[in-house]
């Protein structure tokens, strides 16, 4: 808190475009950068945005804070056809790209792979703080042949600031906004120990936010707002001894601690068939919620407490015209969730109002990365560009799932809660004082252990025969192997697999003119599959197994193939005041790893019928798309860009677990009545429920009040279509919608000092992201003992835009910055 009440008020906001980063404007000179000024490392050195053959988004620092972005998640404003979710459970990280769902669930490799300072690491590292970074990219399309992993979808990779070797100098800049926005503060402070040779910068941040401002429906029984808070620190250091060696070490360290509750509204303001005056099945009812109140009818406080270590590390030898690099990363998180198992709001409404009981995960998983690659720096023969290496992953888990013991109120004995606290004796805790007055569990645990392995051999040759002309190609062959089992549970099956796979990429582009390139490339990808623990637990804590039939085809998932196929052009003209990206891509994917998104009802091998989420199944999906981006340089004073996505994936008539044709709550006998243990159906349904078009458009005003004010007036605005239909999920649809943010402030010719005022969703846009479960409201499910009974609410999981946020930010930077 020391460091934030010296930072004090807010960062610096602005509002360029973002997902090509082509209109920034540059702060010292007033001027436009091209692409032809913006240098990218996609390919594994260092070159012109204007001549990577593929679809490529770049987002600097300077965009990050004219926009006054200080979470990863919104970074999708200023990037169409990305989509990042930050759940407030701590635990699920989901990123979207080019028109497939990724459920971090689901247990499967991610279709878009995460970089750090260009070594891989998992999502949930980027998501929880960012700060003085360097640059993020964004690349488009099956990744695999140049670094990391296989992904079939694209990368991200972020940055952070490298010491500067040279120069004294750092920054501060805080943020403070309306009640959900929070407070910001970050900053950094550079020191070249040795002038030219080795040199430290030191960074961190703290954020305090009320994530979406949902309370609970409870207020007496839970008070409390949501809120997140983070610390967050990181040391670099620089060494350089001689021209041809140098040496990057990072380390970062975060902790956070979390409160938030999960938003339900009324089931019958989506679904036509349920009434508003329907209290649900004997469960709390707190009258009418909708998206817009921010409520919570669940019963519980979700608390998570979680920190992170990261130790990043490169060394690059430039030898013979050839450069030899080593990148590796430890990464180790520690997370502990709380989550409320009474999802229905029962003990709300029973004689044991107060009670409740909750779902405990305690977490520890490492992510450890190897790379050693060897790649040119001269051409060889002046025609030939390589890039060769290998890859090594190891990320050893470990979990420990525990279920708090659940008390129900006896129907002899229904008023002697309210005397308990009177007596000293703690419910919650003492379970098995009660009976026969309080039906009784103990609760359970669960243990996991788990090591997902990966090695990888990978190369790409660029041959460049004429001036104008380049082509490569590419290949990975990769050997993954999973290895997970349940020491505390005999009767979890062990997933022990092993898969191998050849992949590849190539692609020609031709120089028109410096500024005029048309590309093509294709590219294929592979992802392992897994097995669903969901439909496993289930059948577990019921003292039964997963029939075969329903194992074998939703719940141990083959491996996914796919391939891409894009092509396109890269444009600027008007003296590089104006210019534009186009490109078109096909992607066919088999057996694609598809997470069913609802529960769905099975007979277990004991004759009993349960219902659980988390069903996966082999499909084939087809996806086309259209991605654009530009930028004008109008006059000295006035610049514009725009950016759109347009991603259309479609299940081809794939087999999925379904509910079709059974009633609320059926027996075995009506599942069974489709010939197994599991009802499927065919579905030609969207690849993912996001909207298929995206578009971003900003303008930025600047006028010199005198040689040392300069004014600026920018506007940045995201347009979402309307999502796709899905016969499964029905009502989990969304509505087209479109977010405005503003920004006006004041700052030195070169940027050294900058105060702004921001209005993020200015027209206070209310639409509904979200309706989980489709038809199926919150429910809370009784132990054994208690007969198994499940209890509806008249509530179903929800979430809905951020309302409106008004802020000002403040930056100061010097020297080196």
């Amino acid at each position: 808190m020391r460091m934030y009440r010296a930072l004090a008020l807010a960062s610096v906001s602005l509002l360029a475009s973002a997902t090509s980063a082509m209109a920034e404007e540059q702060a010292a000179s007033n001027e436009t950068i091209s692409t032809d000024e913006i240098i990218v490392t996609a390919r594994r050195r260092e070159e012109r945005l204007l001549d990577v053959p593929k679809a490529l988004n770049v987002v600097s620092p300077e965009q990050l804070s004219r926009n006054n972005i200080t979470r990863f998640e919104d970074v999708q404003q200023i990037v169409p056809g990305l989509n990042l979710q930050n759940s407030n459970n701590g635990m699920v990280q989901n990123t979207t790209l080019r028109g497939v769902a990724f459920d971090v669930n689901s247990g499967v490799n991610a279709t878009v792979e995460f970089y750090l300072n260009d070594a891989g690491i998992q999502q949930n590292y980027i998501y929880q703080s960012m700060y003085d970074l360097g640059q993020i990219e964004v690349l488009r399309g099956p990744q695999g042949t140049l670094r990391g992993r296989a992904s079939p979808s694209g990368s991200i990779t972020v940055s952070t600031k490298l010491p500067d070797l040279d120069d004294f100098g750092g920054f501060v800049n805080g943020s403070l906004g309306s009640k959900f926005y929070g407070k910001n503060a970050q900053g950094a402070v550079n020191i070249p120990v040795v002038e030219g040779v080795f040199a430290l910068r030191f960074a961190g941040s703290i954020d305090d936010n009320k994530l979406d401002g949902v309370r609970s429906a409870y207020p007496d029984i839970f008070p409390d707002g949501p809120y997140r808070r983070s610390w967050s620190e990181r040391v670099s250091a620089r060494f350089q001894p001689t021209d041809t060696l140098e040496f990057n070490v990072v380390y970062q360290h975060l902790l956070s601690h979390q409160l938030s509750y999960m938003q339900t509204q009324s089931t019958c303001l989506f679904d036509p068939t349920v009434s508003c005056d329907d209290p649900g099945n004997g469960t709390s009812y707190v009258g009418l919620v909708s998206a817009t109140d921010r409520l919570s009818t669940v019963n519980g406080i979700r608390r998570i407490r979680q920190t992170m270590d990261i130790i990043n590390g490169r060394a690059d030898w430039h030898v013979l015209g050839q450069k030899l690099s080593y990148v590796g990363q430890y990464a180790v998180a520690h997370l502990r969730p709380a989550t409320p198992q009474d999802f229905g709001g029962y003990y709300t409404s029973s004689a044991a109002s107060g009670l409740t009981y909750d779902g405990v995960t305690a977490s520890r998983n490492e992510y450890q990365t190897h790379e050693v690659r060897l790649s040119s720096e001269q051409r060889i023969a002046k025609i030939f560009d390589y890039v060769v290496g290998y890859f090594r992953l190891d990320t050893p888990t470990d979990n420990a799932i525990t279920n708090a013991p659940q008390i129900i109120p006896a129907a002899t004995f229904p008023y002697v809660q309210p005397i308990l606290p009177l007596l000293g004796i703690d419910a919650a805790t003492d379970c098995t004082l009660f009976a026969p007055f309080y039906s009784c569990s103990s609760g359970s645990k669960t243990l996991q252990h788990g090591n997902r392995t990966e090695s990888a051999w990978f190369g790409n040759l660029t041959a460049h025969p004429l001036d104008k002309l380049e082509i490569s190609g590419g290949a990975r062959y990769l050997i993954d192997k999973n290895f997970s089992y349940f020491p505390s549970s005999a009767m979890l099956p062990v997933d022990d697999r092993r898969d191998s796979a050849w992949i590849w990429t190539g692609s020609a582009s031709y120089h028109f003119t410096p500024d005029f390139m048309a590309y093509v490339n294709a590219g294929s990808s592979f992802r392992q599959g897994t097995q669903s623990i969901g439909p496993i637990a289930a059948a577990l804590v019921s003292g039964s197994t997963v029939p075969d039939d329903v194992y074998n085809k939703f719940v141990s998932i083959k491996p996914e193939t796919s391939q891409s196929y894009e092509g396109g052009i890269k444009v600027q003209f008007w003296n590089r005041r104006a210019g534009f990206n186009l490109n078109y891509y096909h992607q066919n994917f088999q057996n694609f790893l598809y997470s069913v998104p609802i529960s769905v009802w099975f007979v277990l091998d004991n004759g009993l019928v349960r219902t659980t989420s988390g069903f996966l199944a082999n499909v084939p999906v087809k996806v086309d798309g259209l991605e654009a981006d530009g930028y004008v340089r109008v006059s000295p004073e006035f610049t514009a860009d725009f950016s759109l996505s347009y991603a259309h994936g479609r299940i081809k008539n794939g087999v999925v677990p379904c509910n079709e044709g059974l009633p609320s709550t059926p027996t075995a006998a009506q599942i069974q009545a489709s010939g197994g243990n599991i009802v499927t159906c065919r579905t030609s349904g969207p690849s993912s429920f996001l909207p298929p078009f995206t578009i971003t458009a900003s303008g930025t005003y600047t006028h010199d009040f005198s040689s040392t004010v300069t004014g600026y007036l920018r506007a940045q605005g995201t347009f979402n279509s309307h999502s796709l239909y899905n016969d499964q999920s029905p009502f989990d649809y969304q509505n087209s919608y479109a977010i405005l943010n503003a920004f006006v402030g004041v700052r030195s010719p070169d940027s050294s000092w900058d105060v702004s005022l921001f209005v993020k969703n200015l027209t206070n846009t209310k639409t509904i992201l979200s309706t989980y479960g489709g038809n199926v409201p919150a429910t809370t499910t009784l132990p054994s003992l208690a007969g198994g009974a499940s209890y509806s609410s008249a509530y179903s999981y929800t979430s809905i835009t951020m309302p409106r946020q008004i802020g000002v930010t403040l930056r100061y930077a010097f020297g080196s910055r």
